[in-house]
């Protein structure tokens, strides 16, 4: 009986043993599943603060933009006035004549040569009117532009 007793000891204390380890370690896996909440909820927060700083420094670069294009836009409609204002009453969108009408200042080197200019299919014309659109050209050409004086000699007082 001395070995009996002996192994039920050995059996109640590796039954101590056993009952205490399970403890020990139900206990440290409840404190793990716990710290692992604790890091996902602080994960959480610190996401959720991320998102409002950047939906924040959005918000603002928004604004910044909207104001940068609303003083470009303000700058834009300030000049069209100021353009406006001296265009002496005429649209300001209408292109703008430089030189005379009369042609004056215009040497004979700055004259456009016909052929470059005018290109006539030839299969469209007979060659009577070719030569005949030829001649008309040539004698408008010669002739210059046309006056835009009165043929009176005077000039209408209501001009100046």
């Amino acid at each position: 009986m001395d070995d009996l007793e002996r192994i039920e000891a050995e059996l109640r204390e590796c039954q101590e043993q056993y009952v205490s380890k399970f403890r020990s370690l139900l206990f440290f896996k409840n404190q793990m599943e716990e710290r692992e909440r604790n890091e996902k909820e602080i994960m959480n927060e610190r996401l959720n603060i991320a998102r409002r700083l950047a939906d924040r420094f959005n918000e603002q670069e928004y604004l910044e933009l909207a104001d940068k294009f609303d003083k470009e836009e303000k700058a834009e409609r300030d000049e069209n006035l100021e353009s406006e204002k001296f265009s002496n009453g005429r649209n300001s969108k209408a292109p703008y004549t430089i030189g005379s009408m009369t042609g004056e200042g215009i040497n004979d080197s700055d004259s456009l040569d016909v052929d470059s200019d005018l290109s006539i299919d030839e299969n469209d014309l007979s060659s009577d009117d070719t030569s005949d659109m030829a001649s008309e050209l040539e004698r408008q050409i010669k002739k210059g532009p046309p006056s835009i004086r009165p043929k009176s000699g005077k000039l209408p007082e209501d001009d100046f």
